[in-house]
């Protein structure tokens, strides 16, 4: 009975009309609809993609303005992620993780322990499963302040720029210095990898200091 009233409808001119007409403008639905969401969808791109571009174009200009001492205040200041190597006496520390606005949180692995810490406000916590433990061991035996990059660039600010070795090497720069602190020697190497500072290497009797940074957004 439906397909006789369709067959109805559609050999009636008037009605035959409509119903061409209706099916026209589904039609033109579908493809107008089609069409905007393409736009839309290129737009969005469009838009990623102009970010990206203005964010790289931003960070160009970055770098031509900051000078080496400006980048080590910006590394300061930056959130990043660091792991450090720590050689004393043949022994390995190492520790992993990030520091975001003023918080760090991270792994310390040695021979005999994996600690899980996060340091706030001053304070040094051990991080359990269900409980934060307040510690005040994390760095014993080995020198907290040469983990402090306020501390190592405060030292570098001292140093006369015609007392540093600079070598060039494609987008590597390192910056060598030799220095006493606390009547102990020290030698510094900084290493700026495509114009980021990227590690800082200490070395003080026995004793390396191998620290890589890598700033985050």
């Amino acid at each position: 009975m439906n397909e006789s009233f369709f067959k109805k409808c559609w050999n009636n001119k008037r009605l035959h009309a409509l119903m061409v007409l209706m099916i026209w403008v589904v039609v033109l639905v579908f493809l107008t609809g089609g069409v905007y969401l393409i736009n839309m969808s290129n737009q969005v791109d469009n838009k990623k993609n102009e970010q990206l571009i203005e964010k790289i174009d931003n960070k160009e200009k970055e770098d031509e303005v900051l000078s080496y001492y400006d980048k080590l205040e910006k590394l300061i200041n930056s959130n990043y992620e660091f792991t450090y190597l720590i050689i004393k006496n043949g022994e390995k520390i190492k520790f992993d993780g990030t520091k975001e606005e003023s918080v760090i949180v991270g792994y310390k692995q040695s021979a005999t322990e994996i600690v899980k810490y996060k340091i706030e406000n001053k304070k040094t916590y051990q991080i359990f499963i269900d409980r934060e433990i307040e510690i005040t061991n994390l760095y014993d035996d080995i020198d907290a302040s040469l983990l402090e990059l306020n501390y190592v660039v405060g030292i570098l600010k001292q140093i006369s720029e015609n007392e540093i070795i600079i070598t060039e090497e494609e987008n590597i720069t390192t910056y060598d210095y030799n220095l006493t602190k606390d009547e102990e020697e020290l030698e510094i190497t900084v290493v700026e990898s495509n114009y980021d500072i990227e590690k800082i290497i200490i070395h003080r009797n026995n004793e390396t200091y191998d620290l890589m940074y890598k700033e985050i957004a």
